[in-house]
């Protein structure tokens, strides 16, 4: 059912493909406003992107990840003054939808909020206050300190940037070497697509790794209080750079004693942060301790997770978050009634030949959806964050673990072959 929307009500900070395709049949044609970077806005050629969505009726290219951003906008677009919902459409459009809907007096994170989780170090010291449990940390500007904390840790540790996505720049380092080679890289990332050609700034945090099993915790929340959690399961690549390889949901059965403990460490995040409305994605390590913390961001899960928990719910997660920053009530499901699961493929660095077994994947048991993100000629890195997977497979079940049979199965008959680059 199409919403009751005029033109310009929904404000989306940050083009978000995500967010726009599973509202589809919700938005009526123009109600969207999209603020981009005028850098970036370019890059991904956004007028193009939004020409595909009908229900953006305008793109307005503004800085919005300057300090004080958002209070210029409004002085120089009243119109914005219209909006009734203001959304998150990346990672980095979070601290400003937060203030520009506290400051539109609409239902959002919250100003402090949204600051906090944009910043992982605020999470660190948000979470500490709160007596949740979080590995050792340092922020650290140099060698000499990061590899002064490896040496105290004794072990194991791990180098990220504290305000980057999808695993960018996050590496595992366990000699002194390794840790120079980690700062140098760490302070190199970029995303030329989603990031403003001024840069992103970031601290570093090297941090002791956790070793156990990890899971997301996908939770909305509506005037301060948790009103849906998933927890989801996930698995991940081995070696120096910690890539997520698959999402399964549900990630553990129902009155699991771990999931009450992830679902109670994240509503006590929320409550601590001052979180107000909208949806948290936090991840956590368990170990032999229980839950501790990853980090946590208030946007719409990546990776597929929006899609995995709409099959496995059956029921709409984007609109019911939307509805919740419209200040409405949404109608949610009382559980799961199947499983969904994601794998992603891999493929070996150098340049793609071939892509095999695609449409046969397609067609295969429980799955849902293919999709190959490489196609021949293009160049495949080394996988050291998301961006360098080269698709996935999604597949659903009647439980959770023959959904991720089902989606591994069709995967492992994918095959990207390449060849080494020149």
């Amino acid at each position: 059912m199409t919403m009751q929307l005029g033109y310009g009500q929904i404000v989306l900070v940050g083009f978000s493909r995500t967010l726009l395709a599973p509202l589809a049949a919700e938005l009526p044609p123009g109600c969207t406003v999209v603020i981009e970077e005028p850098d970036i806005a370019d890059k991904r050629d956004v007028d193009t992107l939004a020409a595909d969505h009908p229900a953006v009726g305008r793109v307005l290219r503004w800085e919005y990840q300057r300090p004080g951003a958002m209070a210029a906008l409004l002085r120089a677009e009243p119109s914005l003054k219209a909006a009734r919902a203001v959304l998150p459409g990346i990672e980095y459009g979070v601290t400003a939808a937060a203030d520009l809907a506290a400051r539109l007096g609409l239902p959002g994170a919250g100003t402090a909020a949204g600051g906090i989780f944009r910043d992982k170090v605020r999470q660190r010291r948000t979470a500490a206050a709160a007596g949740i449990p979080n590995p050792e940390y340092e922020v650290v500007g140099d060698v000499h300190a990061a590899a002064g904390f490896l040496r105290r840790i004794g072990g194991r540790c791990v180098v990220k940037p504290s305000a980057r996505q999808a695993s960018l720049g996050v590496r595992f380092v366990a000699t002194p070497e390794e840790v120079e080679d980690a700062l140098r890289r760490v302070r190199d990332v970029h995303e030329s697509l989603l990031e403003p050609d001024r840069g992103i700034a970031s601290e570093v945090l090297i941090e002791s790794a956790v070793e156990g099993t990890e899971y997301s915790v996908e939770m909305l929340v509506r005037r301060g209080r948790p009103c849906f959690v998933n927890v989801t399961g996930k698995h991940l690549v081995g070696g120096e750079f910690p890539v997520e390889l698959g999402h399964v949901v549900p990630g553990l059965p129902a009155g699991d004693a771990r999931a009450a403990s992830l679902i109670e460490g994240t509503a006590l995040l929320a409550a601590r942060s001052g979180f107000e409305d909208g949806i948290l994605h936090c991840e956590w390590i368990v170990d032999e301790r229980g839950p501790v913390l990853v980090e946590c961001a208030a946007r719409m899960p990546g990776d597929e997770i929006g899609t995995l928990i709409t099959l496995a719910y059956d029921f709409p997660l984007t609109a019911a978050y939307l509805s919740i920053l419209l200040g409405e009530e949404p109608r949610l499901p009382a559980g799961p009634t199947g499983g969904a699961a994601i794998r992603f493929l891999t493929a070996s660095e150098g340049i793609v030949e071939k892509v095999a077994g695609a449409q046969e994947a397609a067609h295969a048991p429980g799955v849902h959806a293919v999709k190959i993100a490489v196609k021949p000629g293009d160049v495949v890195r080394r996988l050291a964050s998301s961006w360098d997977r080269a698709g996935y497979v999604i597949a659903c079940g009647a439980t959770a673990d023959q959904a991720d049979m089902y989606a591994r199965a069709a995967a492992d008959s994918i095959q990207v072959s390449t060849r080494p680059a020149a």
